[in-house]
């Protein structure tokens, strides 16, 4: 009778002890990502490895670090990073474990050096911890391709002459900050932006020049309040072989700043912009003053093509007693709106489709001159705008003015010459209301 209940009363101790300790390990919580709180959800990749601290909250109550252990997964390069928090074995709370994310943003790289290597720019461009990689001062010797990767950036601040062997490739972007006297004939052939920091003038004639390119070019010139001192040339054109390259380039040039100082040429460069290209060139001009001793804008009269495309708002061309403002032989399609034009002539049209919408023309010639009828190109008249397409050029000449005014001290507002040896034929469409007030001699000769 004593054993049984011995027996009988150790049953009841251990049963209820038994159900105890299950109600007890049935209170452990198991472990989600939700449950893990982060001090840092982002950082930027510095060769370090990230470990934000780590806080476990469930039911609006934090646990104590004592329960559980944290560990790190892919946490030092760019990319997704993991916190994998586990449970200790005897934790009461918690049970199992749970990650979460973090990440690691690309940095970007800076090379104060002059970096002579295509390789190691490309080995930099091709890191995946670095989004954006800044080459300063950088002689280059590009003897082989160099390659952006897409979302990557290469800027390039302050380049000197760079010379070509290799291609360009990728679809990332290059950039080109620059603020001292150089020959970009290379950089903006394969910058898609250009932006002037400081004035520059060209150690070669002309501070920037583009011809030959290995590639199709697509880029922007910010002028950024600053002034390209010398001339400006633009051209698909092999002087060495005399034919022009085939590839295409669309062309921005741009002033963001409202800084009415800023100019392309001076009194002594012997142009402003000169465009010598194929028909697969689109010229943008917005917010542009050209000067030049000769021309403030010209193009290749030689040039035959009829799909290159000129397109030019609030410019100004030429500004002074020795220049003409624009002259445009080549046969292109012109489209000017809001642009002043001040020359001894000030626009000279000799082939091509002219589109002339709202602009000031102004002939600062003070003795009125016949134009001269051969393929040399513009001569002094005085006129405000010279519609001329006489001996020379085989192409149509088309030119719609809409609205403007035009002014001249001694020769003709507009002034249409179909004399000599007409090679193409020439048709002028005046609509809207020109001004004329100023003109000595009248609206045209015709």
């Amino acid at each position: 009778m004593f054993n049984k209940l011995k027996y009988l009363a150790l049953a009841l101790f251990i049963i209820p002890c038994t159900f105890l300790f299950v109600a007890c390990g049935s209170k452990a919580v198991t472990l989600e990502a939700n449950h893990i709180e982060l001090s840092v959800s982002e950082y930027v990749y510095d060769g370090n490895a990230k470990k934000p601290e780590v806080t476990i909250v469930i039911d609006g109550k934090e646990i104590d670090q004592e329960n559980y252990v944290v560990t790190y997964e892919n946490n030092t390069n760019a990319g997704v990073a993991t916190v994998v928090v586990t449970a200790n074995p005897d934790s009461d709370k918690i049970k199992g474990s749970a990650r979460k994310d973090f990440v690691i943003k690309p940095a970007t790289y800076t090379e104060e050096a002059q970096v002579k290597s295509v390789s190691t720019i490309n080995s930099l461009l091709a890191d995946s911890n670095y989004n954006e990689v800044i080459i300063k001062k950088a002689v280059l010797s590009i003897d082989e391709d160099l390659i952006v990767p897409a979302n990557k950036t290469l800027i390039f601040e302050n380049p000197a002459v760079l010379m070509r062997g290799g291609n360009v490739s990728g679809d990332g972007i290059i950039k080109s900050y620059v603020d001292s006297p150089i020959y970009l004939s290379y950089a903006v052939q394969f910058s898609d932006y250009v932006f002037l920091t400081e004035n520059i003038s060209g150690l070669f004639g002309s501070a920037i020049v583009l011809g030959l390119p290995q590639n199709n070019i697509e880029c922007v010139i910010d002028l950024n309040g600053h002034s390209i001192e010398s001339g400006f040339e633009i051209g698909n054109y092999d002087d060495e072989d005399e034919v022009f390259v085939d590839y295409s380039m669309d062309l921005t040039i741009c002033n963001s700043s409202t800084d009415e100082e800023t100019y392309i040429g001076t009194a002594q460069s012997d142009y402003g912009i000169a465009v010598f290209a194929n028909e697969k060139v689109t010229i943008n001009l917005d917010n542009v003053n050209l000067l030049g001793k000769n021309y403030s804008f010209v193009t290749n009269g030689s040039n035959i093509y009829q799909d290159a495309e000129i397109f030019a708002e609030n410019c100004s061309f030429g500004s002074n007693k020795t220049t003409i403002g624009a002259f445009l032989p080549a046969n292109y399609n012109y489209s000017f709106e809001n642009c002043d034009f001040v020359g001894l002539s000030a626009y000279y049209a000799k082939s091509g489709t002219h589109s002339l919408v709202g602009c000031d023309f102004t002939g600062v010639e003070e003795t009125y001159s016949e134009p001269q009828y051969n393929s040399n190109g513009a001569y002094t008249t005085g006129s405000a705008l010279i519609i001329d397409s006489s001996k020379g050029y085989v192409q149509t000449l088309d030119v719609t003015v809409d609205g403007g005014k035009f002014s001249s001290l001694k020769g003709y507002g507009i002034e249409v010459c179909t004399t000599g040896d007409i090679a193409s034929y020439s048709e002028l469409e005046i609509i809207g209301e020109p001004d004329f007030t100023d003109c000595e001699l009248g609206n045209s000769n015709k």
